[in-house]
């Protein structure tokens, strides 16, 4: 069943629907729920067992196999000889009061479960607003069902709205003491929500009826303020009641018991006396309202107590209360994510993971501190976890900052000492370099002096080849002459001396010719030895470097990837 706000689905269901399905032949078995703030926990006890244990155990069931309610259902009537009438009021609860996706799939799944079956025992009737309907577009298969069965409810036109302010009294032997009542409550009544309202007026005369003459009087019509101002004029006077130390809470309670969306709100009533430090005054204006017909209180053995707005037309009609929440527009939408962290938080044990962080965290202390919220005991808890733990990343930001500003200092300090190194190292390098190419250069020098003592060896033996040669022309010559017998002995003499000092003076060039070679021969040795060396040198030093350049193109990369992790974060 779909109608506007204020035509009147739940008196529907309640005064219209029910009672006639109770008339009708058949043993009927009625059960209606609201989603409210727990919609699987309501769902459960739909089922007739109030038992806490077994509708938490269902409800687990529920979550993997939604069909179990339409088949429990099923089992009941079939043990019972039973049919059941499930009827489910105000199902916009479930997008008003509910932010868990899963949880609505699954109550949405379980009453399709429960009605898939024409030839069942069980019946499944729902009432929802219909400014929410494109709210089940996101639940296909739902919303196929559902357009099978829609039944639009209009507001009641003049006719039945006459009759539906007239003919109770007239049951109850009551009268208007004048018609121009009836049609001053009628013109009245063209506004949006005027059953409700006509509801409420009609409420308030009943009140002041005058029982001795069975009359609805036009002095108590008068001194209501008639239907545009009973309404108003009454929670004006309740709110007007309220002490002005307590003015500021009284906002704080009315505020809260609205969504951002403008519906109803159902409120933990613990949370509502949890926002002042002495919840006795939470309770005291609690009791007021209560007492005023402003707001409903609820009490379930296995939800606990509960309050709520007695009708969204308050929120429409009382011009008080659209101020208010006029003035926390800004603010709604704030405060009631805060509060759906907070529970969230508070019922799972207040783990550090579900805490706000980042951006969100910022923001949230940001608002609480620009404006003065009226905050529940757990919102404040809340708050200040979120505060700690934004103050706690600040200090791990700092000190991992810290950390990698040190890093980098120690990066850096070591690429200096390795420049340091490798220019050390190059020096070494270069010097050993010299050494090498001076080393080549006595080489060099030697091979040289190796060669030119070649050169006087050879020459040395050219001399000796030449004196033996001429020693032996000289023997010749004496052989010559001791044939000449005409040569004196002095003559021979003389020649034989000088023969001797020639084959002296060859034999002494032989020895100094044996010892250059020797010179040169051991030049030469001296002269490869340091070759060898320098190269070796050469390429030691070789090496090195090009280890030492392989060390600085790796740490110049580490200054580079710590520079752009720098840039990034």
């Amino acid at each position: 069943m779909i109608s506007p706000l204020g035509v009147g689905k739940s008196s529907f269901v309640h005064a219209g629907l029910v009672p006639t399905v109770r008339a009708t032949a058949g043993d009927w078995q009625i059960r209606v729920i609201r989603p409210g703030r727990s919609p699987l926990t309501n769902l459960a006890h739909a089922l007739g067992d109030d038992d806490p244990t077994y509708a938490q155990d269902i409800i687990f069931q529920l979550r993997d196999a939604p069909g179990l309610f339409g088949e429990a259902l099923r089992t009941q009537c079939a043990r019972n000889r039973q049919r059941v009438l499930i009827v489910v009021d105000q199902l916009e609860e479930l997008f008003t009061l509910s932010d868990d996706d899963e949880t609505r799939r699954t109550f949405l799944a379980a009453l399709l479960a429960a009605a898939d079956d024409p030839s069942s025992p069980v019946r499944i009737v729902l009432s929802m607003r219909a400014d929410f309907l494109d709210r089940l577009a996101g639940h296909k298969q739902f919303l196929a069902e559902l357009s099978r069965g829609l039944f639009f409810l209009s507001a009641p036109d003049t006719e039945n709205l006459r009759e539906t302010l007239v003919r109770p009294a007239e049951l109850a032997g009551f009268a208007f003491e004048n018609q121009d009542i009836i049609e001053d409550m009628m013109q009245m009544a063209t506004s949006r929500g005027a059953l409700p309202l006509l509801q409420f007026a009609a409420t308030r005369l009943w009140d002041s009826r005058d029982r001795n003459r069975k009359l609805l009087t036009v002095t108590a019509y008068n001194s209501m303020g008639g239907v545009g101002g009973a309404f108003a004029r009454h929670a004006d006077e309740v709110a007007a009641g309220v002490p002005l130390a307590q003015q500021t809470l009284l906002r704080a309670v009315m505020t809260r018991l609205v969504t951002p969306e403008g519906t109803r709100a159902v409120i933990d009533h613990n949370e509502l006396l949890s926002l002042a430090s002495d919840s006795s005054d939470v309770q005291q204006i609690i009791d007021q309202l209560v007492r005023a017909r402003l707001i409903h209180l609820h009490t379930d053995p296995t939800a606990g107590a509960t309050v709520e707005i007695v009708h969204e037309v308050l929120i429409t009609e009382w011009p008080t209360l659209k101020r208010w929440l006029e003035d926390n527009q800004a603010l709604r939408g704030f405060m009631h994510e805060l509060q759906q962290a907070a529970r969230q938080w508070a019922g799972r044990g207040r783990p550090n993971d579900l805490v706000w962080r980042g951006a969100t965290a910022q923001e949230a202390l940001s608002v609480s501190t620009r404006h003065v919220l009226e905050l529940s005991a757990a919102e404040r808890d809340f708050l200040a976890a979120v505060k700690k733990q934004l103050s706690r990343g600040r200090r791990r930001k700092v000190f991992g900052f810290t950390t990698v500003f040190i890093v980098l200092g120690l990066v850096i300090t070591g690429g200096a000492i390795a420049v340091i190194r490798i220019s050390a190292a190059e020096q070494v390098a270069k010097q050993k370099a010299v050494a090498a190419d001076e080393e080549a250069t006595k080489a060099k020098q030697a091979e040289a002096k190796v060669t030119g003592q070649l050169e006087a060896l050879k020459a040395a033996q050219a001399g000796q080849s030449a004196a033996e040669l001429n020693a032996q022309e000289k023997q010749a010559l004496a052989e010559k002459a001791k044939k000449n017998l005409d040569l004196s002995r002095e003559e021979l003499q003389k020649k034989n001396v000088e023969l001797e000092r020639t084959a002296a003076e060859a034999r002494a060039a032989q020895a100094k010719a044996e010892k250059l070679a020797k010179e040169a021969a051991a030049s030469a040795e001296t002269a490869r030895t340091a070759t060898l060396a320098a190269k070796r040198d050469r390429d030691e030093s070789a090496r090195l470097l090009e280890l030492e350049r392989r060390r600085t193109r790796e740490l110049e990369q580490q200054k580079k990837a710590i520079a752009t992790d720098l840039k990034g974060n």
